[in-house]
């Protein structure tokens, strides 16, 4: 398992893809767990428990779906064992840095001047997150970076528009 941590983390760091991830579920499973986990701790501190796990539900399929979709058009669908791996694990370390963010910004209260570095460091860190998406996808489908990117943002954006239509009460 410490090999597999060394391969995650050396994508997170753009120095490995997820052709180097064994393609097994005695992998992709604990991924998996890692990333609804992490999904529902970053949703529970705004949302609450019961709501954080209807986002972390559909944030995993929403996952699952699109890189199905995905590598089905692109015609390398046996890729999809590893790329949703490398998706899962790399999101579940992205969501526990970004939960333990989120409690130091909520933790400062309403003082401006606390809560930028936190702030910058959790767009710092959605940026770096969006780049290693792209990374992955972009090696799931022998595409370019540019593209890979292009992709991660167009699923951040789905993601934002269904937790803003599903879980935002009418003004």
């Amino acid at each position: 398992m410490t090999r597999i941590l060394h391969i995650v983390l050396d994508i997170c760091l753009l120095r490995a893809g997820p052709q180097d991830l064994p393609g097994s579920s005695a992998v992709f499973g604990p991924a998996l767990a890692a990333y609804a986990f992490t999904s529902w701790l970053v949703s529970a501190i705004e949302l609450g428990g019961t709501n954080a796990l209807w986002l972390a539900v559909a944030d995993v399929v929403m996952l699952i779906v699109l890189v199905h979709f995905v590598l089905l058009v692109r015609n390398f669908p046996h890729r999809q064992l590893q790329t949703l791996t490398a998706l899962m694990a790399c999101g579940a370390l992205f969501g526990a840095v970004g939960w333990i963010l989120l409690l130091w910004r909520d933790g400062v209260g309403d003082e401006i001047e606390a809560m930028v570095l936190p702030t910058l460091l959790l767009m710092t860190l959605t940026l770096w997150n969006l780049v290693v998406t792209g990374h992955i996808l972009r090696h799931a489908l022998s595409s370019s970076l540019f593209n890979g990117i292009l992709l991660s943002i167009l699923y951040m954006l789905i993601s934002l528009t269904i937790y803003e239509t599903v879980f935002t009460p009418p003004a």
